[in-house]
């Protein structure tokens, strides 16, 4: 490769110091546990979304993660609650 790169003596072919690690990330990618992992993540950040956006949460009036964390769980059982009342409407 350093042949058919660098023709002048004066040229570099210079590799980045994370080169093994961005190669362990690229083999972790293929693997079927990680597309499942994805799909996961992507359905619960969808709904993350919505909760956000739809009960106004984009400021939380709790602080710190215990209470950030309870807001959200409130937040995530009334969108439950309302999704089962749609449910059990039809």
């Amino acid at each position: 490769m350093r042949t058919s790169c660098i023709r002048d003596r004066r040229r570099k072919l210079t590799r980045s110091r994370f080169g093994d690690v961005r190669r362990k990330v690229q083999d972790r990618e293929v693997t079927l546990e990680f597309h499942t992992s994805l799909r996961l993540r992507r359905r619960i950040e969808r709904l993350f979304a919505c909760i956000k956006h739809n009960n106004g949460l984009h400021r939380l009036r709790l602080r710190g993660l215990q209470g950030a964390g309870e807001q959200f769980l409130l937040a995530a059982t009334a969108r439950n609650h309302k999704k089962m009342a749609k449910i059990l409407a039809a």
